[in-house]
């Protein structure tokens, strides 16, 4: 249903009300956006909601300036969170297709105790290879991980070897302070309790 500009303005004055009639013709321009997209939301329900609430503060703190335009800010914010949810989406699954799987790490240990030190040395590890860059994660898969020479991972990627060092050197230092950051925080939490 196009509405003209009148309309929209009383949309929007009653969307500000809280008015249900007004609050469901907003949620349907933001239903349109999320369910029209292609976005594949395991959780579209909570992006509607996320969209609506999230236009209902923008409307409280007054920074709708032209409430003629109301439905196009509604389709914008909406189109503009959708985009935002989907590629956070994108990056949370491909930190979870890094990540280490604990669980199934082999414990070469008599003791439990040993065994318990190994688990969170591995724990630790995986805290480390997910908080990398992803240039990093994938440079230690070949240099640790598959084990490959030093001088055909240079050529994979098109560098010298001594430029493979010179990474590989900034990726160790970058996990050097990740795990100096996640040992003050383990140092803390504990002092904490």
């Amino acid at each position: 249903m196009a509405l003209n500009a009148e309309e929209i303005i009383e949309v929007y004055k009653g969307f500000e009300d809280g008015r249900t009639r007004e609050t469901t013709v907003v949620r349907s321009w933001v239903e349109a956006v999320v369910h029209g997209g292609n976005w594949r939301f395991g959780d579209s329900e909570g992006v509607v909601q996320d969209v609506v609430l999230k236009l209902y503060q923008l409307v409280k703190a007054g920074k709708v300036q032209e409430p003629g335009g109301f439905q196009k800010m509604a389709y914008t914010v909406a189109k503009f969170r959708c985009v935002d949810i989907y590629q956070a989406e994108r990056r949370r699954r491909e930190r979870e297709g890094a990540e280490i799987d604990v669980e199934q790490m082999p414990v070469s240990s008599s003791s439990a105790d040993e065994a318990l030190r190994q688990r969170e040395q591995m724990e630790t590890l995986a805290y480390i290879v997910q908080r990398l860059s992803k240039t990093c994660r994938e440079l230690w898969d070949l240099v640790y991980r598959q084990k490959k020479p030093q001088s055909d991972i240079a050529e994979e990627l098109g560098v010298t070897v001594n430029n493979l060092r010179v990474r590989v050197h900034r990726c160790l230092e970058s996990a050097r302070k990740i795990y100096a950051e996640h040992a003050m925080l383990s140092v803390s939490e504990v002092r904490d309790e």
